[in-house]
């Protein structure tokens, strides 16, 4: 799931945390991955095996995968450091992540609109979305609808109006 739908696979750059290039500068509209079967880089769509997780050097740059990124920066937040900054035990936090594992991809997470008055809104969204691809929740049946083809309707256009803007009293 996470090979077909996300980039999980990348190569991240340790050092700048930016996506590994071919050669600076170049932009490609594929991105690079460690073939397995080849040992080294390639283009995501030229690679026959891309490795999901892992540690190499590419022409001494020290490269992880996307996902080995998420998954080094993550043991750091155990349970037992979130259940000394919460009020929940840890305990009950593995029961939580064990039925949200055991359920997937048929589970996924929901935090509503009441989230986005807070400073840390975006994040806490960021970390929602990564939750569900990692569960297989995303586009799975009982997981989460993708809908590609919603239709919008089209923009209201203001009349144009003759009074004089209170932008041109200020400079």
């Amino acid at each position: 799931y996470l090979q077909a739908n996300t980039n999980a696979e990348m190569l991240i750059d340790v050092t700048t945390g930016q996506p590994l290039e071919m050669k600076k500068g170049e932009k490609h509209e594929d991105y690079l991955v460690f073939c397995e079967q080849a040992g080294e880089p390639a283009f995501k769509s030229l690679a026959e095996k891309p490795a999901l997780t892992g540690s190499f050097t590419v022409n001494g740059i020290e490269v992880k995968t996307a996902l080995q990124m998420l998954m080094d920066e993550a043991a750091k937040y155990t349970p037992a450091w979130a259940a000394e900054i919460c009020d929940v035990p840890a305990d009950r936090i593995i029961a939580t992540a064990d039925k949200l594992n055991g359920a997937k991809p048929k589970v996924f997470i929901e935090r509503g609109y009441r989230s986005t008055r807070y400073a840390n809104s975006l994040k806490e969204k960021h970390v929602i979305v990564m939750i569900n691809s990692l569960l297989g929740a995303i586009g799975a049946k009982g997981g989460m609808i993708m809908q590609r083809k919603a239709k919008v309707g089209s923009y209201m256009k203001p009349p144009k109006t003759d009074e004089i803007s209170v932008a041109k009293h200020y400079r």
